[in-house]
This record gives structure tokens, sequence and C-alpha cells, in this order.
């Protein structure tokens, strides 16, 4: 599939995509609850900023567009304030929503290793 039309497919889904709902818990014993009205494209900008923070794919090494990506730094997304929150909890309740527990789950991983790629000092 090229990529116009996957990209296409994909905003037709975020624009479907329906809220959710769940509760963050903190390492310093707060909660907040949250409300997301388009959790798919949070999880979708999250396993970006995951893969820009893991470096190119086993036989892209050498690819020049996958290196100038890795290269630059992501452009800001609206997206990213919700990934650091998100990435910052240390539980989340979201009851049966189990698709909230993946988004969750993804934005602690991209905030994990964006933090071992800067201290690596892998960052531009």
């Amino acid at each position: 599939m090229r990529y116009e039309a996957l990209k296409r497919r994909l905003e037709s889904l975020e624009k479907s995509s329906p809220s959710g709902t769940a509760i963050l818990a903190f390492a310093d014993g707060s909660t907040r609850s949250i409300k997301i009205a388009d959790p798919l494209a949070i999880l979708i900008q999250a396993m970006t900023r995951i893969g820009h923070a893991t470096g190119a794919p086993e036989g892209r090494e050498d690819d020049p567009e996958m290196i100038e990506w890795l290269t630059k730094p992501l452009p800001a997304s609206k997206y990213d304030h919700a990934i650091e929150l998100l990435g910052r909890a240390t539980s989340i309740e979201a009851g049966e929503d189990n698709f909230m527990a993946l988004v969750w789950e993804e934005a602690v991983q991209a905030v994990e290793l964006e933090k071992k790629r800067e201290l690596s000092g892998e960052m531009h």
C-alpha cells in the first residue's frame, strides 16, 4: 500500500476513533483522571516516537532517507503533551478499555526510550 493511501486510511480511522477515559497513577502517589478524544492518534504518534528513538530497523541502516529521519528531531505534535503525561504515569486504570491500556504502554515505552537515547548522547 502506498504511503498516501495508508495515511488517508489512518486519518479516517482517527476521525472515527472513540474517546477513552482512564485514571493515571504517578510515582508520587497522585492520580489524575483523563479523557482522550483521539487515542488512536496518540498511539500512532507514540509508535512514531518509539521508532525514532530505537534507530534504523535491520536492513535499513544504510538507507539515506532513514538516516536523515533519525538524525533530525521529530517535529512537534499536538499529542506530545498527552504522550508525556501518559509516559510519566506508573499505572493506568481504564476499566474494560484495553485500548487505553495499550496507548499508555506505548507512551511509557516512547518516553523511556527517548530518555535513554538522550542520556547516551544520540539525540541531535
